[in-house]
């Protein structure tokens, strides 16, 4: 929206060493790194809520670019634009539409891994469903992503009737070929996924 953003963390990180400086901007969306030594920089910006970004960087979670710097140089107006992130919201029912709580919900992502194709956790925050099923998956940059609930029981001795649930993928499938992808963009919120 091209609205100045308050307190996003700006951090400037040496390429050969692990030094670094940290700046916070303004109400303004302002920040300075001052008093630098000539080097080699990567340059990153974060806020809760908002995807991280890299100087240089031309598509999300891409590499940044390398900036130089010599004695003395001053480089102004470096601006970043930052996007929101998404969130998946919805509700866990069991086989007879009572609300299951503490169910983990994740949003996945099919990737291959050792030549083979699986379902791997893909940022944002896991989420457990309340006492009326609902969850909340937040802090999701945009792409596309399945949905899985899991329900594990990590008590010893006497199990209940829980314990027999297996991996579910929305739309409420226990098949990874049969589950849903959908499309979060910045800032969006989908809601009603249920399972």
């Amino acid at each position: 929206s091209n609205t100045p953003l308050s307190r996003v963390q700006v951090r400037l990180n040496a390429s050969d060493s692990t030094a670094g400086k940290t700046a916070v901007t303004d109400r303004n969306g302002r920040f300075e790194l001052a008093e630098l030594p000539a080097g080699k920089f990567t340059v990153s910006a974060s806020k809760a809520n908002y995807v991280g970004i890299s100087y240089g960087q031309t598509r999300p979670r891409g590499l940044g670019k390398t900036l130089e710097l010599a004695e003395g140089q001053t480089i102004a107006n470096m601006n970043f634009t930052m996007q929101r992130t998404g969130v998946i919201t919805g509700r866990i029912l069991d086989e007879f539409g009572d609300p299951v709580v503490d169910v983990m919900v994740m949003a996945m992502r099919s990737q291959y891994v050792n030549g083979e194709r699986r379902m791997m956790p893909a940022g944002g925050r896991p989420a457990t469903t309340n006492d009326v099923g609902d969850y909340r998956i937040y802090g999701l940059q945009p792409g596309q992503y399945y949905v899985s609930a899991t329900l594990r029981n990590f008590t010893m001795g006497d199990t209940d009737d829980r314990s027999g649930y297996s991996a579910t993928y929305y739309p409420g499938t226990g098949s990874m070929a049969e589950a849903q992808r959908m499309t979060v963009a910045a800032g969006q919120t989908i809601n009603g996924i249920n399972m």
